[in-house]
């Protein structure tokens, strides 16, 4: 293999990389900007008065709060600089598929982002909750951290989760599976999401099945889109 060949999409590598740094440090201090908005709507599903246990608290989970922040925003500027690098190479009818591909895994991410955040958390929350103990003497002060890290885990969780089907029909386009296969193996997959969503989900059932049931869903659409591109290829 030349290697003067690969010098030329090393550094078209490393021009996109240190664009999109430099968006997500732009984005990061939007996020710094609105802080406190930001701040006040990730905890208004809680509803409690949260306490700081140690003096760098505050800095740190602001810290963790831009940097998380400004990841998530600048993750369409990074999708859109993979594919502005993976262009010049693709026929008109892949770069069709790869355009739906990065705007559906966008939008999937947010559907799991919002999904988490209006539905999963208040359930989850409620859940947890319940298990502090009415009949003796305790005071729930939850840790503003704690709290932080668990939402963005759910979160993060959940947004990531939603990405099952891109990952599929990726799988699909390489040929490495097929609709057929999908049908026989469909059992074993509902065992291994349900298994996947107890995992990932706070510890309460409703969760779990709230998270497995789209997944099943999206795994069953895959089945019908990837039957569909087979007969287009035939």
């Amino acid at each position: 293999m030349n290697l003067s060949l690969l010098v030329p999409h090393i550094h078209e590598i490393k021009k996109r990389f240190i664009l999109w740094l430099l968006l997500w440090a732009m984005c990061a201090m939007c996020i710094y900007s609105f802080k406190d908005q930001i701040l006040k709507f990730i905890l208004q599903p809680l509803n409690e008065t949260l306490i700081m246990t140690h003096v760098t608290e505050g800095f740190m989970i602001t810290l963790k709060l831009i940097v998380m922040g400004g990841l998530i925003l600048s993750i369409p500027f990074a999708l859109y600089q993979v594919w502005g690098f993976m262009r010049p190479g693709l026929y008109n009818h892949e770069k069709r598929f790869w355009i739906w591909m990065i705007i559906l895994s966008i939008v999937l991410f947010l559907a799991g982002v919002i999904f988490a955040h209006f539905f999963i958390l208040p359930l989850a929350l409620s859940f947890l909750r319940s298990f502090g103990g009415e009949d003796i003497n305790t005071k729930f002060l939850p840790s503003l951290s704690a709290y932080l890290g668990f939402y963005m885990n759910l979160i993060l969780a959940f947004g990531l989760s939603f990405e099952f089907p891109i990952l599929l029909l990726l799988l699909g386009k390489m040929n490495l599976i097929s609709a057929q296969q999908l049908k026989e193996r469909r059992r074993i997959a509902i065992v291994l999401i349900f298994t996947f969503a107890a995992i990932v989900t706070p510890p309460d059932i409703l969760s779990q099945i709230s998270l497995a049931i789209p997944l099943v869903g999206f795994y069953e659409i895959v089945i019908l889109l990837l039957k569909n591109i087979h007969q287009k290829r035939i």
